[in-house]
C-alpha cells in the first residue's frame, strides 16, 4: 500500500480543516496539492493565493483515453465565493495499471500484464516527469504547464504530475473519430518547429537521456496474436482479405528485432539527424482548442502524455498519428503533400538562424514507410482493445458498431498499403525480417434550390445526413437529434412570441419515414460519382479507399432500414415492400 503524502509545510495551510481527505483514494491528499498550488502554481498564486480554501473536490476523468495512469480534476472550492464560477481547477495525473486493468476485463481478447510491464510504467514516468522538468519549458510547442512531480516508487509511493487544467481549453479525439487534413496540418507544423529546436539546441541537453525508451513497443508484441481473431470477427466480409494478410505479416510484425529497427536503427541507415520523438502521438494524446460553441477547431491545445518520449526518427510521430488517427482517405491523401510540406517548414525555420536542412524529402518519406510498417500491427489491437472503452446502452448499440466498422476500415486500408509497399520498394524489409483548404463548421451558403417544395420538417434533414454523414456519426446524432431540434425550434420561435406546433416524438416520426424513404440514394451515388473522380495513378489508392467509404456508409444505411421496416414500422413493409 502506497504512504499517503501529505503537505511538508502545515503552516501555510493550517487554516484549512480538510487537509487530510485523499484525492480519488490516492495516497495524495487534499493539503498535498493546496501546498503545491500555493508553492508552484504561479496562476493559483496571482489569483487565489492568499485566500481560504474551504475543500477540494478530486473527480477520476481518465474516460477510457488513459490507460496507464488515471487523470483526476480537483476544483477548489473557497471561503465566500463570489459566484458559482468563483472556483479554481488543476489537473494530477497518477500512473498505475487501473484504467487499463479495467478495460482488459472487458475486451475479447485476453493477455496479462507481465512484471516487466510494471517496471516499464515505472520507468515510463521518470522519464515523463524528466521531460516537463528539464525540457517542456525550452519548447515552443503547446504543453501543459507541470508544477510538479513526485516519484513512483511500485507499491511503495504512489507517483503523480501536477499540471494545468486543460479540460476546458481543449479536446482530445477518440480512436474512432477521424483526423482532417486541416488538423494533420497543424500537427506538422508544430512537429517541425519542435525538430528545428533540438536540430539547433545544446546536444548535451537532450542527446543520449532518452536512448532507452526506443525500446518502448519491442516488448509485449507477442501478446498481440491474442486480438487477431476478435478483430477477424468485427471485418465481416473483409475477413478472408485481413486474414490472409495478418497470416503473410504475422512473423514481420511480431518480430521484435522489426521494431527495434524501425525505432532504433532505421533513421540511422537511412542517415536521418535524430530528433526527440514524442512516442505515442495520436488522437487521445493531442488536445485540440474550442471554439465558442464547445467544438474542437483545427488548432492544436496541447500535446500530453511524454511518458515515452526517445531520441529517434524525425517522421516517427507523423507516422504514428496519421496511421492511427487517419481514416484511409485521409491518410493517403496527406502521404501525397506531406513529406514536401514538412521539409519546406522546417527549412524555413533552419535558415531563420542561418542553417540548412540536414534532411531530403526523399529521405523523409522512406523514413516514414518504415514507421507506417511498425504502427501497422497496432490498428488491429485498438479496435478490439477500445470496445471495452465504449459506453454500452441499447441506443448506443448501432453507433458502436459504425465506429467498430470504422476502425476496421481503417486497419484494412493501412494493411493494403503497408502490403503494398512490402511487395514493392521495401521488399528487403519483408525478405530479411520475415524468418520466423481548410473547411470549417460554419455554413456559407444553401445552393441549388431547383426542387424546393412543400412538405415535412424532417425530409432535408433525413437526406443530408443519410447522404453525407457516416454512419457511426449519424446513428450517434440520431441518438438526441430529436430533441436538440425542438429545443433549437423553441428558442428561435419564443423570441417571436410562436410556440412550436411539434413533439419530439412526432419529428421522431418524421425522420425516420424520410429517412427510409432515402437511404437507397448513397447507393447510387457512389456508383455514379465514382465516374467522376480523377483517374490518375497516383490518385488509385485514395479512390479506392474513398469508394470503400461510401460504401460502408451505405450499408449503414441500409442495416437501419432494415432493422426500422422489421420492427416499428414493419406495418409500412406489409404494405408497400410486397
Amino acid at each position: 500500500m502506497a504512504t499517503v503524502v501529505e503537505p511538508l509545510n502545515f503552516q501555510k495551510i493550517k487554516d484549512e480543516n480538510f487537509l487530510e481527505e485523499k484525492l480519488c483514494g490516492k495516497s495524495f491528499t487534499a493539503g498535498w496539492l493546496l501546498e503545491s498550488l500555493r508553492t508552484n502554481d504561479e496562476e493559483f498564486k496571482r489569483l487565489h493565493g492568499n485566500r481560504k480554501v474551504k475543500n477540494i473536490e478530486a473527480v477520476d476523468i481518465s474516460g477510457g483515453k488513459g490507460f496507464i495512469s488515471i487523470v483526476m480534476r480537483c476544483t477548489v472550492h473557497f471561503e465566500n465565493p463570489k459566484d458559482e464560477e468563483d472556483i479554481y481547477t488543476t489537473v494530477v495525473k497518477v500512473p498505475g495499471t487501473e484504467s487499463i486493468d479495467e478495460v482488459i476485463n472487458k475486451v475479447e481478447a485476453k493477455f496479462d500484464l507481465e512484471d516487466k510491464f510494471i517496471d516499464n510504467l515505472v520507468k515510463f514516468h521518470k522519464f515523463e516527469c524528466d521531460f516537463y522538468m528539464k525540457l517542456a519549458p525550452k519548447l515552443e510547442i503547446p504543453i501543459p504547464k507541470v508544477h510538479k512531480t513526485m516519484p513512483w516508487i511500485y507499491q511503495k509511493a504512489d507517483g503523480c504530475l501536477h499540471m494545468e487544467d486543460l479540460t476546458t481549453k481543449g479536446k482530445s479525439l477518440t480512436f474512432f473519430e477521424t483526423m482532417t487534413i486541416p488538423q494533420i496540418r497543424a500537427v506538422v507544423r508544430h512537429l517541425a518547429h519542435m525538430h528545428k529546436q533540438f536540430l539547433t539546441m545544446d546536444e548535451s541537453e537532450w542527446r543520449g537521456s532518452f536512448l532507452e525508451n526506443q525500446k518502448a513497443f519491442t516488448e509485449g508484441n507477442d501478446q498481440f496474436v491474442n486480438f487477431f481473431e476478435p478483430f477477424l470477427k468485427m471485418t465481416k466480409g473483409n475477413r478472408d482479405q485481413m486474414a490472409e494478410l495478418i497470416d503473410k505479416y504475422t512473423k514481420m510484425g511480431l518480430n521484435s528485432e522489426f521494431i527495434s529497427y524501425v525505432n532504433c536503427q532505421a533513421y540511422k541507415d537511412l542517415e536521418l539527424q535524430p530528433i526527440l520523438v514524442h512516442g505515442d502521438l495520436w488522437g487521445g494524446n493531442t488536445m485540440w482548442k474550442l471554439n465558442d460553441h464547445g467544438d474542437i477547431t483545427n488548432e492544436v491545445a496541447a500535446f500530453i502524455d511524454w511518458q515515452i518520449c526517445h531520441e529517434g526518427s524525425p517522421m516517427s510521430d507523423v507516422a504514428r498519428i496519421m496511421t492511427l488517427c487517419c481514416d484511409g482517405s485521409v491518410r493517403r491523401e496527406a502521404e501525397l503533400f506531406i513529406f514536401d510540406y514538412y521539409h519546406d517548414l522546417l527549412t524555413k525555420d533552419l535558415a531563420k538562424v542561418g542553417k540548412k536542412n540536414p534532411y531530403t524529402v526523399d529521405g523523409l518519406r522512406k523514413a516514414y514507410n518504415i514507421c507506417f510498417f511498425g504502427q501497422c500491427l497496432q490498428l488491429l489491437v485498438m479496435p478490439v482493445f477500445l470496445e471495452g472503452a465504449l459506453q454500452k446502452s441499447p441506443e448506443l448499440e448501432f453507433v458502436n458498431n459504425a465506429k467498430l466498422d470504422k476502425g476496421v476500415l481503417r486497419a484494412i486500408h493501412a494493411w493494403e498499403d503497408m502490403d503494398r509497399k512490402l511487395q514493392g520498394e521495401y521488399k528487403y524489409l519483408f525478405e530479411k525480417y520475415d524468418d520466423d483548404g481548410n473547411f470549417t463548421n460554419e455554413i456559407t451558403a444553401f445552393v441549388d434550390w431547383q426542387a424546393c417544395h412543400e412538405g415535412s420538417p424532417m425530409d432535408d434533414f433525413a437526406r443530408v445526413i443519410t447522404v453525407c454523414v457516416d454512419g457511426n456519426i449519424r446513428r450517434e446524432f440520431e441518438s438526441f437529434f430529436p430533441q436538440f431540434y425542438i429545443d433549437t425550434l423553441t428558442s428561435e420561435l419564443s423570441s417571436e412570441g410562436f410556440e412550436v406546433p411539434y413533439t419530439v416524438e412526432k419529428i421522431q416520426e418524421a425522420y425516420d419515414y424520410m429517412f427510409m424513404a432515402g437511404a437507397i440514394q448513397p447507393l447510387f451515388m457512389t456508383v455514379f460519382l465514382e465516374r467522376t473522380l480523377e483517374k490518375e495513378p497516383h490518385l488509385e489508392m485514395i479512390n479506392k479507399a474513398k469508394i470503400d467509404k461510401a460504401i460502408l456508409r451505405a450499408i449503414h444505411a441500409l442495416e437501419d432500414v432494415d432493422r426500422l421496416l422489421s420492427g416499428k414500422y414493419k406495418h409500412i413493409f406489409e404494405k408497400y415492400g410486397k
